[in-house]
């Protein structure tokens, strides 16, 4: 029926109309991929190497955790559906804690239910990837309606001193690639961070590019080499990071004391410019 009602339109303008546009590709001789933003996210989820996605269902961020689902097992992750909001947030807390790269995807009452495990995950410095594809309305709110409404309770809903980094995409190639840059900050940073998209992009589709994937986007092995005699932890004193790891600085320890400790200038890795 929609495939009837457009030709029946296109023909009639043509017979009727005096006039016409012509409105070549703005991406001709390009190779594309065309997807709405929440399988842009999910494929995002792969890409970046992440390898847990722990998530309730919840509109309208459920289609992307289940577009994930169908694939993500190949790819060696996993999709827990847990049995509430919190759980949520805990299961992905607890798998980045334990060496699994971790994202959960929800909505605005679900964000509000995850408040107290974000401050955790804040104060325990755990990375982590929260994506929040907004929806209309307080409370409850409005699933189907289109509202960037939850800005203010992400940086501030949480009680204390708990610094977020938040991105926020504007088209659905963005949904992708700022998947794969979420995970590489938290794991540079040691911090939650978020991603806000909203019902528009969640459901709007659209061309871009193809992806060609590198090898950077993928999360670095676990670093399990020994410490050394006046090393601290997380501090990228040699061996405890790797020389090709982009996102820590080097250190020389002229002693003991965190005092004398100097830190090299670290570079912006390529992927971040």
């Amino acid at each position: 029926m929609s495939i009837c009602s457009c030709s029946g339109g296109y023909d009639w303008a043509g017979q009727h109309l005096d006039f016409l546009y012509d409105l070549p590709p703005t991406l001709e001789g390009i190779d594309q991929v065309v997807m709405n933003g929440n399988e842009a996210l999910s494929l995002g989820v792969i890409a970046s190497g992440i390898e847990v996605c722990s998530m309730y269902p919840i509109t309208p961020a459920t289609s992307a955790s289940r577009d994930l689902a169908e694939c993500f097992e190949r790819a060696g992750g996993l999709v827990h559906q847990a049995e509430d909001e919190i759980a949520a947030i805990g299961f992905a807390i607890g798998s980045s804690y334990s060496g699994k790269p971790a994202v959960t995807i929800t909505s605005g009452p679900g964000l509000a239910l995850k408040t107290e495990f974000i401050g955790l995950a804040v104060m325990a410095e755990v990375p982590l990837v929260i994506i929040d594809v907004q929806r209309g309305g307080p409370s409850t709110g409005m699933p189907t309606k289109i509202e960037q409404s939850d800005l203010l309770a992400v940086l501030y809903g949480q009680p204390g001193d708990t610094p977020k980094i938040v991105l926020a995409p504007s088209t659905i190639e963005e949904c992708f690639q700022f998947v794969i840059l979420a995970r590489q900050i938290a794991e540079a940073f040691r911090t939650p961070v978020f991603i806000l998209t909203d019902s528009n992009l969640a459901t709007g589709v659209q061309p871009f590019a193809r992806p060609k994937p590198r090898k950077e986007w993928f999360a670095p092995p676990v670093d399990q080499a020994p410490g050394h005699k006046g090393s601290i932890p997380m501090n990228g004193n040699p061996p405890m990071a790797s020389a090709n790891d982009p996102f820590r600085g080097s250190a020389e320890v002229n002693s003991p004391s965190p005092a004398s400790i100097t830190i090299k200038k670290q570079r912006c890795p390529t992927s971040l410019k």
